[in-house]
This record gives C-alpha cells, sequence and structure tokens, in this order.
C-alpha cells in the first residue's frame, strides 16, 4: 500500500506545480487511503499546507501543519511544520504575540539543527533568517524596538546579505541608529552594497560616520567623511 500512497504523492506534486489544486488534492486524498504509515501521513499533511501557501489560505496553513506535527518526529520535520505555522500567524492581522511564540519555538530546532552542522546548512540558515526577520518586523510593528534591534541583529548573522531584503536593511539600520550605540554599523554595511545611486551612498556613509562617533572609533569616522568627500566633492 505505501508504494501506491508514494506514487499518488508525486502524481499530486504534479498537479501542484501546474496549479491544478484540485487534482493535487484529490491523488493526495486517493493516496493516503492505501497507508497509515507515519511518513506517509506526514507528508500529506505538509503537502496539503503548502498547497494552502500557494493558495494563501492561511488558517488551513495552520490547521494542517498542526496535523504534519502530529507525525513529525526528527528535529527537521518539527521545525518545518513551527515555520508554517508561525508563516500562518504572520499573515493574520493581530497575531503579533502568536507568530512570536511560533517563531522562537521554530528557532530552538532550528539552531539545534545548525548546531549539528549535518543537514543541509543554507536552507536551515534560511530558516533562521526568515524567523529572525519574522520577529524583527512584528517588535517593530508593536513597538518594541530593543527586542526588534535584537531580533533584526540576529537575522544578519544568518546572511550574507541579499538584495531582495534591501528594505529589511533599511528597516534595521533604522531602528539600530536610533539607539545611538553602534548597532546600526552591520545594517548600514550590507546596506551599502545595494544602493543604486551616489545620493543613496552618500546618505548610507553619513549615517556610517555617526555610528562610528557614537563608538568613539575616530579612525573610521574619519575614513567615511573622506569617502564622502570623494563621492560629493562640494
Amino acid at each position: 500500500g505505501i508504494e501506491v500512497f508514494w506514487c499518488h504523492n508525486i502524481l499530486g506534486l504534479c498537479y501542484l506545480r501546474k496549479n491544478n489544486y484540485k487534482k493535487a488534492i484529490k491523488k493526495w486524498s486517493e493516496g493516503i487511503k492505501f497507508t497509515n504509515e507515519r511518513d506517509a501521513l506526514f507528508a500529506y499533511y505538509q503537502n496539503m499546507s503548502w498547497l494552502y501557501v500557494l493558495r494563501g489560505d492561511f488558517q488551513n496553513i495552520e490547521k494542517m501543519a498542526q496535523s504534519a506535527l502530529q507525525y513529525a518526529e526528527s528535529n527537521c520535520e518539527i521545525a518545518m511544520c513551527y515555520d508554517r505555522i508561525g508563516y500562518s500567524e504572520f499573515n493574520q492581522d493581530g497575531h503579533e504575540q502568536e507568530t512570536i511564540k511560533y517563531e522562537k519555538i521554530c528557532l530552538e530546532y532550528v539552531e539545534e539543527i545548525l548546531s549539528n552542522e549535518q543537514e543541509d546548512i543554507p536552507y536551515w540558515r534560511e530558516r533562521a533568517y526568515l524567523c529572525y526577520k519574522a520577529l524583527f518586523l512584528v517588535y517593530r510593528k508593536i513597538g518594541e524596538m530593543d527586542k526588534a534591534v535584537e531580533a533584526g541583529s540576529h537575522a544578519l548573522d544568518y546572511t550574507d546579505g541579499d538584495r531582495r531584503d534591501k528594505a529589511f536593511y533599511e528597516m534595521m539600520s533604522q531602528c539600530a541608529m536610533d539607539r545611538e550605540d553602534g548597532s546600526a554599523i552591520k545594517p548600514l554595511h550590507m546596506l551599502l552594497r545595494y544602493c543604486d545611486t551616489d545620493k543613496e551612498r552618500i546618505i548610507v556613509h553619513h549615517h556610517l560616520a555617526s555610528e562610528y562617533m557614537n563608538t568613539g572609533d575616530w579612525e573610521k569616522e574619519k575614513k567615511e567623511y573622506e569617502v564622502l568627500i570623494k563621492l560629493d566633492p562640494g
């Protein structure tokens, strides 16, 4: 029976890639009748949760992920479930505390996975980055700026920079600059990589000079002003 299930599972995934949700659900529902093995049930509910991710049905994402969690055994499987649940909560209005709860739980498992260095490290680093980024955005939304900066700083530890997240680096830099303690230096340097014009670069270098002044690093502050003179001689 399990072989029949996996055949239906593959067919369902093929239909999912073609955005044929009805046929995907039909194949998975037919396949699950042939077995009640844990791996199959976990795969079924995880597939269903991903289908609802594609459809933007956040309540059903969580329902399916919670069902998958009942059959999850490894840290990777558990983390995948909490990752989906956190994503669901993040995308529902008024669910800030729930988002914080589930993103933190997910991070416990993700960081344990990364500490063992036995799994797909780039994939799980990306998961850690996205969890911390979600926490940053939620804390920023509810006005807990110190926690936002802390979460954002952790997020930066798990990324080498990505242009698609330029807006995140901008938000993180602004929150950190308000502290006037040098915590904006790292996000500002990351933001600098994705500046498109000299005008943008000038603004970032001005901020960096201020941050180095706040930390008493006069040499680096001086270097920032030297860069500014080259960018804007006038």
